[in-house]
């Protein structure tokens, strides 16, 4: 499959094989049978795949189709054939995006319980390599496990970790975390570096706005935050 984005009288448009669509697609983390069917009657052709294990800030489960990756290099295929089955069988001319959540899972965290969260402290975790590791470990493996049984069917892959699977650290509050202060003194190339505490990442002089040299190591560590977390969107291992 070649999908590649395209523009046309200046507009962006995708084109799958040679064909040209509409940038937009049906999207649901609970799709149902016959919704996914009256969205291709009505022309749809892209739509999104959501394997995932991970409850949502409500507290219920982000798929209804139950967990893939049950451990490393573990997977359940068969919770997987079954939503992409659903949609294959409903919207039978139907590319997908494949989203891929790469939070830790409960397993993860039993077998290394020094990382934390992901999907709560994200910056604490995006630096520790073991994690990192795993996820690209698991991306991998599903997109080839795609390939494979349902070859030139995912056209996009999108990678989703942290709070709303959008990246955020919903909590750094400034909290102290070994693995997250290791990552911040290799990122500054200075092992003798402490990350700020609460206060001092969050005062300011003027408004919003901090005094670039009173308050650098505030500056530096919200820069290392942002930097951290760009690096795991762009290249997960």
């Amino acid at each position: 499959m070649k999908a590649e984005l395209v523009e046309i009288n200046g507009v962006h448009k995708i084109c799958i094989n040679g064909e040209i669509y509409n940038p937009v697609s049906f999207r649901s983390f609970w799709p149902q049978p016959n919704t996914v069917n009256n969205f291709e009657k009505h022309g749809f052709r892209l739509m999104s795949i959501f394997p995932s294990g991970i409850l949502c800030s409500l507290k219920v489960p982000y798929s209804q189709f139950g967990e893939v990756w049950e451990g490393e290099g573990k997977y359940n295929w068969e919770n997987l054939r079954k939503q992409i089955d659903m949609f294959v069988e409903n919207a039978p001319n139907a590319y997908f995006s494949l989203m891929v959540h790469l939070d830790t899972r409960d397993w993860f965290l039993k077998e290394n319980p020094e990382c934390s969260d992901t999907f709560k402290y994200l910056a604490q975790t995006c630096g520790y390599q073991k994690w990192r590791e795993s996820a690209a470990r698991f991306m991998c493996d599903l997109i080839d496990y795609i390939d494979e049984h349902y070859p030139e069917k995912v056209y996009a892959v999108f990678l989703f970790a942290g709070g709303t699977c959008e990246w955020y650290t919903s909590d750094d509050k400034g909290y102290y975390h070994p693995l997250k202060e290791q990552v911040y003194q290799n990122w500054l190339s200075d092992k003798k570096t402490k990350l700020p505490n609460f206060e001092e990442l969050h005062n300011t002089d003027y408004g919003i706005f901090r005094h670039p040299e009173k308050r650098k190591e505030a500056i530096w560590y919200w820069r290392f935050h942002n930097e951290i977390i760009r690096i795991n969107c762009n290249k997960p291992d």
